[in-house]
């Protein structure tokens, strides 16, 4: 069967056909340039049993994502399974306000990955600066990154390794307790990033059925009104402000919400930090999408 044939069989069946390219692109190694190019080719019988398996499962409502086991961002092809989050375009926004910031201080600095997933966070902010050449050794710049799921984690470390980076050091543990020997020990300053379960249980219940169904759980929903796991974060900081090393060194967070939250969130970190510097952003959809905010040492 050519593809030209394929396509016009399973095309009625679909709701997005750019889903049947991607698929094509995927199974034959091909770009989508060449698969618009190449209705004429002849598909393998191997090919075709693999293209109408992963048909099906996209059918029964199973994310493209998953189906493929990998998932664009930020110009790199992240590994993903049903372990992890699929990494949003949304994100990305964090990335660049971090990434900014980080361009600009770029000494002696602690880049920690607060619930890192499938780690795109902290392996995109790494791949960054490999990629204008400046090393992170020479620097004092170092990343950590935690998550409490231990198959999350491998996948994280997978990503990093096909990835090419090797100067993110995961650990396992809730938030940032795996970190608090390191921090309490360190001069740098730090850079805080987060993008933890943030959806309300009204959200969760209002969201896709493909998301609940295949997403993990866990990963997504935070208690009633969506900042649970926001909150103890912010009371392990204040923890560490009382016991010292908060006090010490600046510190810079990039937190990602749900739009509705950035009145409440905002209100939280200044009530537990009323010396915090909090500047909320928005995506490309002009949502509220990352809160920026800050604490500088205390000399």
């Amino acid at each position: 069967m050519r593809i030209g044939e394929f396509k016009k069989r399973w095309l009625p069946k679909l709701k997005e056909a750019r889903e049947l390219d991607l698929l094509l692109e995927f199974v034959l190694g091909k770009s989508a340039e060449e698969i618009v190019l190449s209705n004429n080719l002849l598909l393998k019988k191997e090919e075709i049993v693999t293209l109408e398996r992963m048909l099906s499962e996209l059918l029964a409502g199973k994310p493209l994502d998953y189906i493929m086991g990998e998932r664009y961002f930020y110009g790199e092809r992240f590994k993903v399974d049903e372990s992890t989050l699929i990494p949003r375009p949304e994100t990305e926004i964090l990335i660049e306000l971090a990434g900014e910031k980080i361009l600009r201080q770029l000494r002696d600095l602690l880049v920690v990955d607060i619930g890192t997933g499938s780690g795109n966070i902290v392996i995109s902010l790494a791949k960054m600066l490999k990629k204008q050449g400046i090393s992170c050794s020479e620097n004092n710049i170092k990343f950590l990154a935690t998550d409490i799921s231990p198959v999350a984690l491998a996948m994280a470390r997978k990503n990093a390794s096909l990835l090419g980076v090797s100067e993110v050091d995961f650990l396992k543990g809730d938030l940032l307790k795996p970190l608090e020997a390191i921090l309490a020990k360190t001069s740098a300053n730090i850079f805080l990033l987060a993008n933890l379960p943030y959806l309300s249980e009204v959200v969760y219940h209002n969201t896709a059925p493909k998301v609940k169904k295949y997403e993990p759980r866990s990963a997504l929903l935070s208690g009633r009104d969506g900042l649970d796991h926001y909150r103890r974060l912010l009371k392990q900081l204040k923890a560490g402000e009382q016991s010292g090393w908060l006090r010490k060194r600046n510190i810079y967070c990039f937190w990602e919400i749900s739009p509705e939250q950035k009145d409440n969130l905002t209100g939280e970190i200044a009530k537990t930090f009323p010396k915090a510097e909090i500047v909320a952003h928005r995506d490309l959809a002009k949502r509220w999408r990352i809160i920026e905010w800050a604490m500088k040492a205390k000399s």
